[in-house]
């Protein structure tokens, strides 16, 4: 088998994979600095070589055959498999070095540069590539490959992924802090169906309503048909909640990291912790695959890490910051000063595991 195997399959197997990653021909050709037609042929040649049909092929781009997600999954792990082999044999066994890649969620970016700052500092021959992004977004680039790894929020495990639970965070209601609606402390879906809704949402989700964020699935009808508008952008979500345009769904993490850079100064925030589900923070990868050692070495270092946000001044993380987070008549000053210190414990919380997500 070795010897019917030369450069043209590997270079066809690799025209196929960034084609069923995107989808369309002229996107993959341009990630690949090659011309659609050369994309084009390969494609044909390796649907000729395996006596098989890989794309339904349409005007508006490509869709996996069933053998075509089938090769796909062998794609991955072929050159997930060729990059330990590169790492592996160019790699000292005593230094680490060469590339790792990890997509992580927009309002954990503060927090993780700090770690991987730290990691780089002790292994300067690894180089690092981070892409933020949105939960799904996040597991669908694992699942493929694209990313050695994640940390994603989620409710239930997927398959084909490896999870590690790192902690969970609570859903809010954010409201302008000054506003006419007499929403209750308390509020239930009859109160937050009376309110306009703004939505986050990728801008490449595709979706009907203008309201959708992590918890859209877990919205009453009553309240999705309440979207006024969407952004896929946090900052400018809050900026607009702030000038009393609607209110938003959001986590606790996300609205901590925001208001540590100063969006939240004219917001306030109700806990949902008895309509909706906690956001699960997880560390992912792909089920099966076998990290680089640099890759591995900064999956274990990150997971140390974040689990220490499971516990603050050795009380619960999301409790301990309630009494110095900012509520209704609360001060900036003090929120600031409770996001350093979540900052801070990073450096110095030991290991704390906490109980496994579940799966479906």
């Amino acid at each position: 088998m070795l010897e019917q195997l030369n450069g043209d399959f590997i270079q066809r197997l690799r025209a196929f994979y960034y084609a069923a990653q995107t989808e369309n021909i002229r996107k993959a050709a341009a990630m690949m600095q090659r011309h659609p037609s050369t994309l084009s042929y390969q494609i044909s040649c390796l649907e000729k070589e395996l006596h098989t049909t890989l794309f339904e092929r349409s005007k508006t781009g490509l869709k996996l055959t069933p053998q075509g997600r089938k090769l796909r999954n062998w794609a991955v792990r072929t050159f997930e498999n060729l990059d330990e082999l590169l790492a592996d044999v160019s790699s000292s066994p005593d230094v680490l070095q060469g590339d790792v890649s990890i997509s992580t969620l927009r309002p954990m970016t503060p927090v993780v540069l700090d770690t991987i700052r730290e990691f780089i500092r002790q292994n300067p021959g690894v180089r690092i590539h981070i892409q933020t992004d949105i939960s799904q977004s996040i597991l669908q680039k694992v699942e493929i490959g694209k990313f050695d790894m994640g940390l994603a929020g989620c409710f239930r495990q997927k398959e084909g992924l490896d999870y590690d639970y790192l902690f969970s965070s609570d859903p809010v209601l954010v409201l302008p802090r000054k506003n006419n609606w007499h929403i209750p402390r308390i509020p239930s879906w009859d109160d937050i169906a009376k309110l306009p809704i703004i939505g986050f949402r990728d801008i490449d989700t595709c979706s009907r309503d203008a309201l959708h964020s992590i918890f859209y699935d877990n919205l009453p009808e009553s309240v999705k048909e309440r979207g006024v508008l969407s952004t896929n952008s946090y900052n400018v979500l809050l900026h607009y909640v702030g000038r009393g345009a609607g209110a938003a769904f959001l986590d606790e993490l996300s609205f901590y990291t925001l208001s540590s850079f100063g969006f939240a100064r004219d917001v306030v925030k109700y806990s949902l912790a008895h309509l909706l589900p906690k956001v699960n923070c997880a560390m992912v990868k792909r089920s099966g695959k076998v990290l680089s050692p640099q890759a591995a070495a900064l999956y274990d270092f990150l997971k140390s890490k974040y689990l220490s946000l499971a516990t603050l001044r050795g009380l619960p993380l999301w409790d301990a910051l309630q009494s110095e987070i900012m509520q209704p008549g609360g001060s900036q000053d003090a929120h600031d000063s409770a996001f350093h210190k979540l900052r801070r414990s990073l450096l110095v919380k030991k290991r704390i595991v906490p109980s496994k997500l579940r799966k479906d």
